[in-house]
This record gives C-alpha cells, sequence and structure tokens, in this order.
C-alpha cells in the first residue's frame, strides 16, 4: 500500500516586524491612518513571499482577551489588533449592509478599499482578476530591511470609537493547513513562487500608542 502526503515545513527565517510611528493618530473617515513599518529579515539570500499581506489591513474577529494567542492557529494573514488603556481587546463591530438593487450588491461586492495619494479612504469596483490579487495580496520581501505603509482599516469596523488613547499592533499568520472561504486559494495563483520562497509562521509587530481624535 502506497500513501501519498504532502507536507510543508515552516521557514527558517525570522521576520521581525516593527511600527516605526511613536504614535499613530486616527482621523474621521475618509481620512486614511496611516502606519509606517520596518520588515527586517536576517541572511535574506533570495526573495520570500507573505501571502494575504495586504497594505489595507483588516482587524481581527479571532483575537480577543481569553484567546491573545489563537491567531497563530485561526487567523490568516495580516490583521490589526486594538487595545483599550486598560489592554483589553476591543472586537471590531461588522456591519451588514442590505442593497433594494442587485446591481448595487454585485458592485457593492466587487469593490474594495484604496487610500488615494492625499490619503483618503475611497472605495473602487474591480473586475474578478483585480479582486482576486486584492485578497490574495502577495508581498515580496527582496531586501533584509524593507520599509512600507499600511492603512488599518478601522473606520470601517471601529466606527463608533470614544475619542481617547489606545493601542495598535498588527499580527501576522500563514499556515497553508488553516482554510477560509474568505480568502482565494494561493494554489489558484498563477505566478506562485516555489515552495521554499513562502514564508509559514508567525509574527507580531511592537504595540504603539493609537489616539483617535
Amino acid at each position: 500500500m502506497f500513501i501519498f502526503t504532502t507536507s510543508y515545513c515552516q521557514n527558517t527565517h525570522e521576520i521581525i516586524f516593527t511600527i516605526t510611528n511613536p504614535l499613530v493618530i486616527k482621523k474621521q473617515y475618509p481620512n486614511a491612518t496611516k502606519v509606517n513599518v520596518e520588515i527586517f529579515v536576517q541572511d535574506l539570500q533570495d526573495s520570500l513571499f507573505l501571502y494575504y499581506f495586504n497594505q489595507y489591513v483588516n482587524p481581527s474577529y479571532s483575537i480577543s482577551d481569553w484567546k491573545r494567542e489563537f491567531y497563530k492557529e485561526a487567523t490568516i494573514g495580516l490583521n490589526c489588533v486594538i487595545e483599550n488603556k486598560n489592554n483589553r481587546i476591543i472586537l471590531p463591530i461588522l456591519t451588514g449592509t442590505s442593497f433594494k438593487n442587485p446591481k448595487d450588491e454585485i458592485k457593492n461586492a466587487m469593490s474594495r478599499t484604496f487610500a488615494s495619494y492625499e490619503q483618503k479612504f475611497y472605495r473602487k469596483q474591480l473586475d474578478e482578476k483585480e479582486v482576486f490579487d486584492y485578497d490574495l495580496a502577495k508581498y515580496e520581501i527582496k531586501n533584509e530591511i524593507q520599509k512600507l505603509e499600511l492603512f488599518p482599516l478601522l473606520n470601517e469596523y471601529h466606527q463608533n470609537f470614544p475619542k481617547g488613547k489606545y493601542y495598535l499592533y498588527f499580527v501576522y499568520s500563514f499556515y497553508e493547513t488553516i482554510e477560509s472561504k474568505f480568502y482565494p486559494s494561493i494554489f489558484l495563483d498563477n505566478n506562485k513562487p516555489n515552495d521554499d520562497k513562502i514564508f509559514r509562521g508567525y509574527f507580531v509587530s511592537n504595540k504603539v500608542k493609537l489616539i483617535v481624535e
């Protein structure tokens, strides 16, 4: 009897993910909340790819006070986490929208959030290929130290924050043993890199102050 199995080992790379803003300001919509980050991968010899690593970062629904480490097994990709001044995690609120016209519902389903040059959020309707690329969100690390800008989508899911001081950090987790109907499969990526170039594992950023104005 022959049994065929496919297994994936975790990368030997360690990623240090640092928020370089000493302070993050959240303003009213449509103003985008920009966060500067730095990725450090020691002894990087070749490109390393992060899947589901979008510049526009959704908050996590899986991380709560009693499951702070839960993201390692259950979350996919890059997520942001918000805590209050007592270090209690604030879960996002997802508000559904009903549409009288089916065309409007389809248009909304095919639209995604972007930030303009003036750092204003806006929604843009995409075609199927563009939606796939946006949701797959494959990010390439080419250098040992790489800087980029992220935009947490706090306005969409944390609309009623009282003014005050909070804390923000990012978590990332990716293992192919975890499936989600909300994300496209990486095996549908026509330009999927070799397995040894795909990061499998998790990392957590530092925590910074978030001021809601």
